[in-house]
């Protein structure tokens, strides 16, 4: 019989030793939450004979998370179309590429990081003139791969590669 909280199971009746182990190791353990709290779960198991109870027999289940779920990135996320939109200007100092409301979410629970964000400039027309940069943070490293393209490598936290993004820039030293 299962308990109203699904917390517990009872087995009552006369049968076998056999009948009874069978019952036993057809038991499982699931947990229906997506994000599940990571903390061992414990099993108790008894045995009466009628006259007397087993000692308890405790099984432990080590709950572990996955790491699943897609990361979302908002470059500013108080605008809607376009991530994000800046100007530069020939001759003026780098400019962030995201705005002050970046949004860097990941609906995985628990101690896991992100490893890495790609920044890459797509269209640069001035070759090696244009740049992005940016400097590592915590311990997120930045590595070039060309002018025009870094990773963000980690691991580290969702708070920490929100911050790293706010320190990516695009420059140009290019003249017309």
């Amino acid at each position: 019989k299962l308990s109203d909280d699904f917390r517990s199971i009872s087995m009552q009746g006369k049968a076998t030793i056999q009948v009874y182990s069978t019952l036993i190791t057809s038991l499982t353990y699931g947990d229906n939450i997506e994000e599940p709290i990571p903390m061992q779960r414990e099993m108790t198991f008894s045995v009466s004979n009628d006259a007397q109870f087993s000692q308890d027999l405790v099984v432990g289940i080590a709950v572990e998370l996955v790491n699943d779920q897609t990361p979302t990135l908002d470059l500013d996320s108080t605008s809607s179309g376009i991530d994000y939109f800046t100007n530069f200007f020939e001759g003026s100092p780098d400019v962030s590429v995201v705005g002050v409301n970046v949004s860097l979410t990941d609906a995985d629970s628990g101690p896991l990081n992100l490893t890495a964000i790609e920044v890459t400039l797509n269209n640069g027309v001035n070759g090696d003139e244009e740049y992005v940069r940016a400097r590592d943070y915590e311990s997120i490293n930045v590595v070039y791969s060309t002018n025009h393209s870094l990773l963000l490598q980690g691991p580290s936290s969702v708070e920490d590669f929100r911050r790293a993004l706010s320190l990516v820039t695009y420059g140009n030293r290019g003249r017309r």
